[in-house]
């Protein structure tokens, strides 16, 4: 509104779900990291739907892009990020709990995509064309299939770092907030890359995995891979289960490019 002020109405019961769970997170852990989160300063709740609704002064900056780390600050960039990550993993979860966020512990985890990798069979191989089929059970098969895969230990996940999220000032070079936290959650904290390494590179990937400072193991990088191979399935789930076809059309763009 105005530039200024940015108010969020749900149009889904789950959208309500995840609007709740951020004004409650976001107050606690705003003081633990080194940039800005959206400040709730309105916030209304009610019995008929939508049950909240919020309203925030708009944190000022541009998203990031690959052209910003090509500069003479992309260094300084890519220690901010890796900042931001070494604060936000090192976050109690047992605070993150009282916001509403579940601890999924590796177990619980590796669960959470044996039931994904069915429902893409289930919900996404009908529109596949047969290579990409075999594509996508050999890259979930050899995920799930390794140990060392499941040997992390959680942390406090945005799980929606892509590079629109993180906004950043050219002028001065600085990370100046981090948005849409309605995915935030407790997993692997090699998560958190997966948006950078899509939307950004790897090298830059890279370089803020080397400056974290947040618990970390020989696989992140590769776990990150992982996640963006098959990020590509939520939109072409989420598009045919809602009738959003260009959801769908991203989606199997998304994934056809990786298996070509």
């Amino acid at each position: 509104m105005n530039g200024e002020w940015i108010f969020r109405i749900p149009r889904r019961p789950e959208s309500e779900a995840t609007l709740e769970k951020e004004a409650r997170l976001l107050p606690a852990l705003a003081p633990a990291l080194p940039v800005a989160v959206p400040r709730y300063e309105h916030v209304w709740r009610g019995e008929a739907p939508p049950r909240i609704l919020v309203g925030y002064r708009r944190i000022p900056g541009e998203r990031l892009s690959r052209e910003a780390f090509r500069g003479p600050g992309g260094a300084a960039l890519g220690e901010q990020v890796a900042a931001f990550l070494t604060a936000l993993h090192a976050f109690p979860l047992g605070r993150a709990a009282e916001a509403g966020i579940a601890a999924d512990d590796p177990e619980a985890w590796r669960r959470g995509y044996e039931r994904f990798f069915a429902r893409i069979r289930r919900e996404a191989f009908p529109v596949l064309e047969p290579r990409e089929r075999r594509w996508t059970a050999r890259v979930c098969e050899e995920y799930l299939e390794e140990a060392d895969h499941f040997r992390f230990a959680p942390v406090l996940l945005h799980r929606d770092l892509e590079a629109v999220h993180v906004l950043h000032d050219p002028a001065s070079g600085r990370i100046t907030g981090v948005i849409d936290w309605g995915d935030a959650s407790a997993g692997d904290p090699a998560f958190d890359f997966t948006g950078l390494l899509m939307d950004l590179g790897e090298p830059v990937a890279r370089a803020v995995l080397a400056a974290y400072r947040g618990p970390k193991d020989a696989g992140m990088l590769e776990r990150a891979r992982f996640y963006a191979n098959v990020a590509p399935f939520h939109g072409i789930i989420y598009g045919r289960q809602l009738g959003h076809a260009e959801w769908t059309r991203e989606g199997l763009d998304r994934l056809r490019a990786l298996v070509d």
